[in-house]
């Protein structure tokens, strides 16, 4: 992937666009907000995997950070290897989690999907 823009309007090489919630600290989400151009780990189960967190970057709708409990639309690229282990099906409507390390900071809903 070239130089991606940190902004969501300028984002036009993404493999999602999905609804997040982001978690609220006081129920175990970040503590800190999040900016526009977010690097985390996309959590998703596959049925003949084991679960398993894959890098993605993430591009929120706000133009300055994001804080916990907001509720929000993203852009998402996915690792290349995702790709191949899911053969490209991510389908509208499915869940995931948007984790930091240990902790799941986000939950959204795939709601569109360009693979």
């Amino acid at each position: 992937m070239s130089r991606a823009p940190k902004r969501f309007d300028e984002q036009t090489d993404y493999d999602l666009r999905a609804s997040v919630m982001l978690i609220p600290s006081e129920f175990g989400g970040r503590r800190h907000p999040f900016e526009p151009h977010f690097l985390g780990q996309f959590s998703w189960q596959l049925a003949d995997v084991p679960r398993r967190d894959w890098d993605a970057i993430y591009w929120f709708d706000q133009p300055d950070r994001v804080a916990d409990g907001q509720r929000v639309e993203c852009r998402i690229w996915i690792c290349r290897h995702l790709k191949m282990l899911a053969n490209g099906e991510f389908p509208v409507g499915r869940q995931f989690a948007i984790r930091e390390g240990r902790k799941i900071v986000g939950i959204g809903v795939i709601e569109e999907s360009r693979l």
